[in-house]
């Protein structure tokens, strides 16, 4: 009788552990300028009285993550560009200058970048986050999460953000539009795991109210 008793204060402790993924917050903003098009905060100290400042600190080290990605890549590209370059001429002992315009690499199309960086603990952060951005042509997509968080789960919700709309300006300039996929993308913060199946069931849903 005495462990029938127990078991359910056991059961209510082992519930209690389980971990909802939830997000911080989301933002939509140009990478130029960092100009912001629509920011949600799903916790009540996203939403406190320096939302605003909380914002302009994300943007800022946004910015800054995305143009050390962009130098890093282009390095990256150019040692890569020079190690083709010496194999080519090492292997058929030919001059720089008769070298085909194929053997050059294409410039790296950053329209596509993506990052992610770590934001440590201050008075406008009670706990680290997580940030994960996606870029998409001149525009991010920026997920704020805990850092004991799913980053996995994150990022996956950021690419199947991408495939909802036929325009991306409709993400950009359509707050409604975007408040409507997130509702069932990512419902009250909270990351899920959805299949190819569930996804094209959610994008009728919405391509139906939108």
């Amino acid at each position: 009788f005495a462990q029938l008793t127990k078991s359910p204060n056991n059961a209510h402790k082992n519930t209690s552990r389980v971990k909802r993924n939830m997000v911080y917050g989301i933002l939509i903003h140009s990478l130029e300028d960092s100009q912001l098009y629509f920011s949600l905060y799903y916790t009540k100290e996203g939403n406190d009285s320096q939302k605003t400042i909380r914002t302009q600190s994300l943007l800022r080290k946004i910015l800054e993550d995305h143009i050390f990605a962009k130098q890093s890549a282009k390095e990256l590209q150019e040692i890569e560009k020079d190690r083709n370059l010496n194999e080519v001429i090492f292997s058929s002992n030919i001059l720089r200058s008769e070298l085909p315009a194929s053997s050059t690499l294409k410039p790296t199309a950053m329209e596509q970048g993506e990052g992610i960086f770590y934001v440590e603990e201050s008075s406008l952060f009670e706990s680290g986050k997580i940030v994960i951005w996606r870029q998409l042509k001149g525009y991010a997509f920026s997920l704020i999460c805990e850092n004991d968080e799913n980053i996995l789960l994150a990022s996956n919700c950021l690419s199947i953000l991408f495939t909802f709309p036929d325009n991306v300006q409709k993400l950009i300039e359509n707050p409604d539009y975007v408040l409507l996929v997130l509702s069932h993308l990512l419902p009250n913060g909270t990351l899920i795991f959805l299949p190819t199946s569930l996804v094209k069931h959610l994008k009728a849903q919405i391509k139906a109210a939108s």
